[in-house]
């Protein structure tokens, strides 16, 4: 029973396809780029995935940088002799947004430094660094010419850090000084959404989509997609995803897992199973994020509630158990039961309903 437990925590899942709409080759479903085999073409899945990676890096859809070097005789060098210890952490990861991350790293060498202040927040907050992105823009001074991007990015910073008071405010300034701005009106409608306004949330939601077909098989690549999605928020895909089959969450779950929203989400999916399996799942997924974002509070609290109305999984993660307790006593985390989704194993477990 533990092995079945440690596998689950550490991420073995079944082959399914990690990316559906990569159109080049495609590793399978929590894979590392190891499962490739040959050396040749893990070589080339790395210069596919940096490529790929290039537009989220930069905030620009569709960007094409030309990535190339040359050794002192004029030949071309491969991208995993250029970045040779990058490459060798990076073929080990089964995760895709920590494979990114790697690659975001690469980027920060190359250019970190030329981007715009706004650009490099956005590069924070897709690799989970909420606060990072907010001392971005804090200290940035806003151009006249993109002050509704700085708006935008301090919105979603705030956002994901549970700020909602600052995110509004943020977002509402955006939209004040364009009010088609599409990423403001979109973390509006989010904001929104999450503090349970959803005629507002609706309204704008209904206004981007323009009558755009919600059907599950389309909904990554023209909906969520960052290459090719017309509104990407991670509020409205957890809402839509909820009676959607789970392949279709795991698809999404690589374009939102910045957002600890769509990451709870999938786990109250999970729970709502009402299987150990997916009790199982569901646990992993939410003490990553507890671990990963400790700010937020739902997680940690969900995490904790998990390992007390669970006890196999009580008993093998006493230490993870008391972090969390102590976690919710140091920051005074509230614990409401107004809000809680039903488990067959006796207690609540608190939902935030989003």
């Amino acid at each position: 029973m533990l092995k079945k437990i440690m596998d689950f925590i550490l991420g073995k899942k079944e082959n399914k396809p990690e990316n559906s709409h990569c159109d080049e080759m495609c590793l399978l479903y929590g894979e590392s780029p190891l499962s490739l085999k040959d050396e040749k073409a893990i070589s080339k899945y790395f210069e596919f995935e940096i490529k790929k990676t290039a537009s989220r890096y930069v905030s620009g859809r569709g960007a094409n940088l030309n990535i190339s070097f040359k050794d002192a005789f004029g030949e071309p060098l491969s991208l995993c002799s250029v970045f040779h210890d990058a490459f060798e952490q990076w073929k080990e990861v089964k995760s895709l947004p920590d494979r990114r991350s790697i690659i975001f790293e690469i980027f920060d060498n190359l250019m970190g430094d030329k981007l715009d202040d706004w650009r490099l927040a956005e590069r924070y907050i897709e690799d989970r660094r909420g606060l990072d992105a907010i001392e971005i823009l804090t200290l940035s001074s806003i151009p006249k010419e993109e002050r509704e991007e700085y708006c935008a990015s301090y919105a979603k910073a705030f956002m994901i850090m549970g700020d909602y008071k600052n995110a509004v405010e943020w977002a509402k300034k955006g939209l004040s000084y364009n009010s088609k701005h599409l990423r403001s009106n979109i973390i509006l409608a989010d904001i929104y959404h999450v503090t349970n306004d959803h005629t507002r949330a609706h309204k704008i939601y209904n206004k981007i989509l323009k009558g755009q077909s919600l059907e599950l098989n389309c909904l990554l690549e023209n909906i969520f997609s960052f290459d090719s999605g017309i509104l990407r928020s991670p509020i409205l895909a957890s809402s839509l995803l909820r009676n959607a089959p789970e392949e279709i969450w795991e698809k999404i779950e690589t374009e939102f897992y910045y957002s600890p929203h769509f990451r709870c989400s999938y786990a109250y999916y999970l729970l709502n199973k009402n299987s150990f399996e997916y009790v199982l799942k569901a646990f992993a997924k939410i003490l990553t994020l507890a671990k990963e974002m400790p700010w937020f509070q739902e997680a940690v609290i969900n995490a904790h509630a998990i390992l007390e109305q669970v006890d196999i999984l009580g008993s093998q993660f006493e230490e993870e158990k008391k972090w969390l307790q102590q976690l919710i006593i140091d920051q005074k985390y509230e614990i409401k039961n107004n809000h809680t989704i039903k488990t067959s194993f006796g207690k609540n477990i608190e939902n935030i309903d989003i």
